[in-house]
């Protein structure tokens, strides 16, 4: 039997205040006595309350040194030898001394409580004392054994590496998470007697159960598990003399989770301003607020098997400050994502911020960030939109807008300028945009000739929209260029600049670009599908260079270009298939090094095949746009 042996006596007093004299107090008029109101001996064990009820069989006298004392007292000795004292103790309020709280119920009885800590056998003898009077003591309660509380406490896992619980805890259960790969630990409060044993199982979801020992200690070490999934740990105590048919105690299911998760958590930088320059974990912007957001995702993702979010810890330290701690927060289980967000002052130029995040099975990601701010007096923004005013999608990574508007390629051109600076209503503002080669851009007719200039000059506003610019195929880079002046002095308050690229998808196949012919050091230029003159010059070999383009790269699949050029008589004059060089989106195609013909006049065509011999399309671009099938990339020219 387990036990814990007493040596010391306990008196835990109770003091009742009142506020009168004591006047004609006559001990042997007072009698006491002493009861047990849960007098069963389901009671009589550890750490169940019992409660007695002390009476008198005068009304308490009315001294503020009167008092009633309980003491507890065992057969090793004395419990305890503390003793609860007050001199202001007042009716209906509630003393609690070591192990005991007692209450005045009425005017000559008082209720006490006292729980044992230990087994053994116990007396309680009951006390009153008025003043400087001596003690009347009542009736001795005694009770032969207090017995153990057969018993398991709190029932913990923890994980071998830093013995710190995962636990998701809510109103109904809790649940720990350990690894597919750790050894947990199982750490149980136990209090048992001799007498009694108990019996540990793990039970998988499936119903597959497994002895893992008898209790016998307080911590017990497991194999680690084979496989993920939800198991329950079942503990249950047993009187040992009846080979486990009577149970003394029984658990609740303690239910945990074992997981396969081996990623780690993922920190992810959000963008929100397309002119932030980021290499690495260092963020560069600039800014004409007070203020600048930062904000980072942090995921765990359930479809690739994680476990979730266990904790986050973010600090920032801006300039010489010290660090910060600005999040700081434990999950429940299943929290695969959350969002941290942070201003920061735009007059302190370096901030550094360090997120650390641990996910249930212990995976940890940490990342430290510089954010460098440039506070600025004038900002300008050139911003693509849709005809309905819907802003383009941009892609960050590629710091490029995507245009998916359909077949048009039309777009509305939003330039702004701001500052912070003080401007008045003489102030005037200029707009330009131009391309990548600096020349001015505009709306055009359908013929493709400019009909209005995107240039905007002496505006009473900040924003100008140049609305039904025609995009290209491929990439559009576009500049604008913003200023706030003063029309009578020609002083330039405010200037600035951006740059976009706009992206539209290529649908187009590689065109024909240009065609030359060459003679003699003579060059002739042809533009198809329109037919080309060349001057005859008798007896003298000529060459051909066939320009074709695309706003994409161009692919060409085979080995050889196959092609044919058919003379005046109707003959296939070529006899081995063409040269070409390739660079990027512009492929030039030459006649073959053995290519030895002369001119003689006629209709002439050059015909490059759309398909090799074996159906392989010859020419492409990137997106797999090609010619029509039948067609025929067709040259002709007219020797006169």
């Amino acid at each position: 039997m387990k036990k814990i042996i007493i040596f010391s006596a306990l008196i835990i007093s109770i003091i009742l205040v009142f506020n009168s004299c004591t006047t004609g107090f006559n001990n042997d008029s007072i009698t006491l006595s002493l009861s047990l109101t849960n007098d069963d001996s389901k009671s009589y064990v550890t750490d169940i309350p019992l409660e007695f009820i002390l009476k008198i069989n005068l009304p308490l006298a009315n001294n503020s040194l009167s008092g009633f004392y309980l003491e507890v007292s065992s057969d090793n000795g004395v419990v305890n030898n503390e003793r609860y004292t007050t001199t202001s103790y007042n009716l209906g309020e509630t003393a609690v001394a070591t192990e005991i709280n007692a209450q005045v119920i009425d005017s000559k009885t008082v209720k006490i409580t006292y729980t044992p800590e230990f087994s053994g056998k116990y007396i309680f003898t009951g006390y009153y004392q008025l003043a400087n009077n001596p003690e009347i003591s009542s009736n001795s309660y005694e009770k032969d054994i207090i017995g153990v509380n057969n018993k398991i406490g709190d029932i913990e896992l923890l994980t071998p590496e830093n013995s710190k619980k995962r636990v998701l805890e809510n109103e109904t259960e809790f649940t720990w998470v350990i690894g597919v790969n750790e050894n947990p630990k199982i750490n149980l409060d136990l209090d048992l007697e001799d007498s009694v044993t108990g019996d540990i199982r793990i039970e998988k979801e499936n119903g597959e159960q497994k002895r893992i020992n008898e209790v016998s200690d307080h911590q017990y070490t497991l194999d680690s598990f084979e496989s993920a999934g939800f198991y329950r740990l079942k503990v249950k105590l047993f009187d040992s003399s009846s080979e486990y048919s009577n149970i003394v105690y029984d658990t609740e299911d303690v239910i945990f989770i074992v997981s396969d998760d081996q990623n780690k958590p993922e920190i992810e930088f959000v963008r929100n301003d397309k002119n932030e320059i980021i290499e690495e974990n260092n963020i560069t912007v600039e800014t004409l607020s007070d203020l600048y957001n930062v904000t980072f995702n942090i995921l765990d993702e359930e479809d690739f098997g994680n476990s979730g979010i266990y904790s986050i810890k973010a600090t920032v330290a801006s300039g010489d400050s010290t660090e910060v701690v600005f999040k700081n927060e434990i999950y429940p289980y299943g929290t695969f994502n959350d969002t941290i967000s942070l201003n920061l002052d735009t007059d302190i130029q370096n901030h550094n911020i360090k997120i650390i995040v641990e996910d249930y099975v212990g995976e940890r990601t940490i990342e430290n960030y510089s954010i460098n701010i440039k506070k600025i007096s004038s900002e300008t923004n050139l911003e693509p939109r849709y005809l309905d005013n819907e802003i383009l999608e941009y892609d960050y990574s590629n710091k490029v807008y995507n245009y998916e508007g359909g077949q048009d390629n039309l777009v509305n051109l939003v330039s702004e300028i701001i500052t912070n600076k003080e401007i008045n209503e003489n102030h005037k503002y200029f707009f330009k945009i131009t391309d990548r080669y600096g020349e001015l851009i505009g709306r055009k007719d359908r013929d493709g000739n400019i009909v209005e200039t995107f240039e905007a000059t002496r505006l009473s506003q900040n924003s100008y929209t140049f609305s039904g610019y025609q995009l290209s195929e491929g990439y559009n880079l576009l500049n604008l260029q913003a200023s706030i002046y003063s029309p009578e002095t020609g002083e330039i308050f405010a200037r600035n600049q951006d740059s976009i690229n706009v992206f539209v998808e290529d649908i187009t196949p590689p065109k024909i670009y240009n065609a030359i012919i060459k003679v003699e050091g003579q060059q002739f230029e042809i533009d198809p599908p329109n037919i080309g003159n060349v001057n005859y010059i008798e007896n003298k070999v000529w060459r051909f260079e066939i320009t074709i383009q695309d706003t994409s790269d161009i692919v060409v699949n085979t080995d050889e270009l196959i092609a044919e050029i058919i003379d005046p008589n109707g003959n296939n004059i070529l006899d081995n298939p063409l040269s070409y060089t390739l660079e990027g989106n512009k492929l030039i195609i030459t006649q073959p090094n053995t290519f030895s013909n002369t001119l003689v006049k006629g209709m002439y065509e050059i015909k490059i095949s759309r398909e090799s011999y074996d159906g392989t399309v010859q020419i492409e671009d990137e997106y797999d746009n090609s010619i029509d099938v039948r067609q025929n990339y067709i040259i002709k020219f007219e020797v006169n």
